[in-house]
């Protein structure tokens, strides 16, 4: 960034207030809480680092929250943020959204990964079969249909054939989500 990883250039803060949500004002606020957070000042928040900030502590979700902002420097860090931005365009909001649930990161939203989300939630408070059938039917609620397979760990029977639920496109999230407020869900104020 700019000169060195401790300068943040008029350049750099043009640059980024144009491919995000924030202002200038915003962008040079969130600067300086990445300089806080970068310790050791290698220019990237590091898992550990991320952990320091005291309103995690206490969220059951942080592990996929660290697994989105480790490693990020902070053109990263503004472009996840943005999604949160009080500006963020309903697209960006989405593919947050999206990307979160997304966790293996195959371009869809399977059973497995709103799967483990959910075991993120509930912890150890729910068996695994139970926690299994409240995916499901979540699933099913969201829209997912279900579809037939060879069998599998993953899989229940439903009139004598092995089934799951069909994975989320990005497009399944638009369509449900087209009526939620999510500028309401998503926003941090910076």
């Amino acid at each position: 960034m700019g000169a060195n990883a401790s300068t943040l250039l008029d350049d750099d803060i043009t640059e980024i207030v144009a491919s995000s949500s924030f202002s200038k004002d915003e962008i040079e606020q969130l600067y300086s809480r990445f300089q806080k957070l970068d310790r050791n000042g290698s220019g990237t928040i590091d898992a550990s680092e991320f952990l320091m900030i005291p309103e995690l502590a206490m969220n059951p979700l942080v592990p996929r929250i660290v697994q989105l902002f480790d490693g990020v420097n902070f053109k990263e860090f503004v472009r996840l943020l943005s999604a949160f931005g009080k500006n963020a365009p309903r697209e960006a909001r989405i593919d947050f959204l999206f990307r979160f649930y997304d966790v293996d990161g195959d371009g869809v939203v399977s059973e497995a990964d709103v799967n483990s989300i959910f075991r993120l939630l509930v912890g150890e408070n729910l068996d695994d079969a139970t926690l299994r059938r409240i995916v499901r039917q979540a699933m099913l609620d969201f829209g997912a249909g279900l579809e037939a397979l060879d069998g599998g760990d993953e899989s229940e029977e439903l009139n004598g054939c092995s089934v799951q639920c069909r994975p989320l496109t990005r497009e399944d999230f638009c369509r449900k989500l087209q009526n939620v407020e999510l500028d309401r869900i998503l926003q941090i104020s910076v």
